[in-house]
C-alpha cells in the first residue's frame, strides 16, 4: 500500500488478500475472537491462556514474538485462519510436481522465524489508517469471510475509508486467511475476468 501510495505509475492495480491494515487492532481482533470462542465452547485450558495474554498482548510499545504464536495457536485451534471444514492441506493439494519436490517445511519454518524475529517490532506499527488515506491506482481487496489472521472486518472498515479511483471488496464466503488457495478456481476468475478485463490486458 505504501508503494503504491508513493509510485503509482508502476503499478497497473493493486490486489490485497488477506489485507493487513492496523498490527495493533489486528492482534486485538484476532486475539478477543479466539476468547470468545474458548468461552462458548467452555474451553478452561484455552481461556485461562488467552485471559493472561490479553493482559499485556497486543501492545502499543512492545511486544514478545512467543505471544503472536501463542495467539496464532489459539486462533487456528477455533478455526480463525480456515472456515470450519478446511484446513491447512489445502494450501498444498493442488501443487504442481516442481513445487512439491522442492517445498520443505521445516525451512519455511526456518525463514518465517527469521523475518518475524528480525521485523517484529517495525511490523506492529503498521497502521494504514493513519498512513495511507488515498491512492492513485485501483484497489481490489479480497477477504476470506472466516480470516481473524488478518481481520477481514478491519478490511472492510479500511476499504470503505480508503479513496481510490476504482476500487473493488471481493469477499470469499468459504474462506478464511488463505482465499487464494481454498477458493483458487475463483480466485483465478477473479483475476482474468475482472482484474485484468479492467485493465485491458
Amino acid at each position: 500500500m505504501h508503494l503504491i501510495q508513493k509510485y503509482p505509475s508502476l503499478f497497473q492495480a493493486y490486489i490485497g488478500v488477506g489485507q493487513v491494515t492496523s498490527m495493533y487492532l489486528n492482534e486485538k481482533v484476532s486475539l478477543d475472537y479466539s476468547i470468545q470462542q474458548a468461552r462458548l465452547k467452555k474451553d478452561s485450558v484455552a481461556m485461562a491462556q488467552l485471559q493472561k495474554l490479553r493482559k499485556h498482548y497486543p501492545s502499543r510499545s512492545k511486544n514478545e514474538i512467543s505471544h503472536l504464536y501463542l495467539s496464532r495457536k489459539w486462533l487456528r485451534h477455533f478455526h480463525g485462519d480456515f472456515c470450519e471444514g478446511t484446513n491447512v492441506g489445502q494450501l498444498y493439494k493442488n501443487m504442481d510436481s516442481f513445487a512439491t519436490r522442492y517445498y520443505k517445511d521445516s525451512l519455511i519454518a526456518k525463514g518465517q522465524a527469521f523475518t518475524m524475529n528480525a521485523m517484529w517490532d517495525e511490523v506492529m506499527q503498521v497502521d494504514l489508517f493513519k498512513t495511507v488515506r488515498e491512492v492513485k491506482v485501483p484497489v481490489y481487496f479480497i477477504a476470506g469471510r472466516c480470516d481473524y489472521n488478518t481481520p477481514s472486518t478491519l478490511a472492510y472498515k479500511f476499504f470503505r475509508k480508503l479513496k481510490a479511483p476504482q476500487k473493488q471488496f471481493i469477499w470469499f464466503e468459504n474462506s478464511g486467511h488463505y482465499a487464494a488457495f481454498v477458493e483458487p478456481e475463483k480466485f483465478n476468475r477473479i483475476m482474468v475476468q475482472e482484474v485484468l478485463a479492467d485493465k485491458g490486458t
